[in-house]
């Protein structure tokens, strides 16, 4: 049995300074080091937003709150909350504060 959990960096941000963006990116890295020497594994599956990380164990599964696959919808994102280590994380995303070059358009 496959396990999941999404992880999405854009909760890293807003940041007041480049410190501050690196000590989060420290604390993420150091997160998922752990994951990583527990076992789970980037899946081929992921995308340039979101990190789709797996497991067969359900231990690890347990340890990190990982969703069951099988029992999962094709449509994640409004499944289950996005995994991110919010220990130091004050704010939530704001997609107001992004700069948009000319070109984009949505």
């Amino acid at each position: 049995m496959t396990y999941e959990i999404m992880w999405n960096g854009r909760f890293l941000l807003p940041v007041s300074s480049l410190s501050e963006l690196c000590e989060r990116l420290r604390s993420e890295a150091d997160r998922l080091e752990e994951m990583e020497a527990d076992g789970i594994e980037l899946a081929s599956e992921s995308s340039d937003v979101y990190l789709l990380l797996i497991t067969d164990s359900s231990e690890v599964a347990k340890k990190y709150d990982m969703i069951n696959a099988n029992e999962m919808d094709d449509d994640r994102d409004d499944q289950y909350d996005v995994f991110v280590n919010r220990d130091n994380i004050d704010n939530e995303f704001d997609p107001s504060k992004l700069k948009l070059n000319d070109e984009d358009d949505f």
